[in-house]
């Protein structure tokens, strides 16, 4: 299967133009990070974004005591958020699919280059079984100060806090681990392939979504499934 997020669009498709031997260090990088397999999603911290209707807790700066300005983020779907004075987006995550060639043939590519440290700093998942969907969630932004939405929680908690949303409905993870330390450190959600003894993506194309509800924000990335390269 091909996995594209859901309406975005890459220009020169080297997966599709070039055989994997051929990819140079930066193009294997790249499916790894900026691709249709690897996107980086922000997210606004619960700590600084308040209720829409709220009291705010300072009365608002003018333009001249911000400085530049820039357009503010979008609030996270499905809920009702105001922007602060000082919101910003304080944390930005990594989310890619690892169930894809393309993927498995970047890092593999890496490696074959002798960027063994650049394919590790990009914290591929340790196992890649048959029988799972895996993706991998890495902290590229921490928070300015206390904990990113991965730190502290446990594997049951883990569990408890990811879905992969489908036609065939919401399932949870069967199992999650961890991998690497400090900037290469990463959470890889392993989802079922199969439920109630079926394939659990089985149209030509599907779009699935990705959910993790942490404690105090929901990060979500959609991917676009259609029939092809399925690793």
């Amino acid at each position: 299967m091909v996995i594209v997020a859901a309406g975005a669009v890459w220009a020169g498709e080297v997966w599709n133009e070039k055989a994997a031997s051929a990819w140079t260090a930066d193009e294997a990088l790249e499916i790894v990070t900026d691709s249709p397999w690897a996107k980086s999603k922000a997210v606004m911290s619960g700590r600084h974004a308040v209720r829409a209707g709220s009291p705010q807790p300072r009365p608002a700066r003018s333009s001249r005591d911000r400085g530049p300005t820039s357009q503010a983020p979008a609030p996270p779907s499905g809920q009702d958020w105001a922007l602060g004075p000082d919101d910003i987006p304080v944390e930005t995550y990594l989310v890619r699919w690892e169930s894809a060639k393309p993927v498995a043939e970047a890092f593999a590519r890496l490696r074959e280059l002798g960027l063994e440290t650049s394919a590790e700093f990009q914290s591929p998942p340790p196992l890649l079984p048959g029988n799972r969907y895996v993706i991998t969630v890495k902290t590229l932004e921490p928070p300015h100060s206390g904990k990113d939405l991965l730190e502290g929680l446990e594997p049951a908690e883990l569990i408890q806090r990811a879905r992969l949303k489908t036609r065939r409905g919401e399932v949870p993870p069967v199992e999650v681990g961890r991998s690497g330390v400090g900037a290469n450190a990463a959470v890889h959600f392993l989802f079922p392939r199969e439920r109630d003894g079926q394939p659990l993506l089985r149209g030509p194309s599907e779009v699935v979504e990705f959910v993790f509800k942490a404690p105090r924000q929901t990060l979500k990335q959609k991917f676009r499934v259609e029939r092809e390269w399925v690793r």
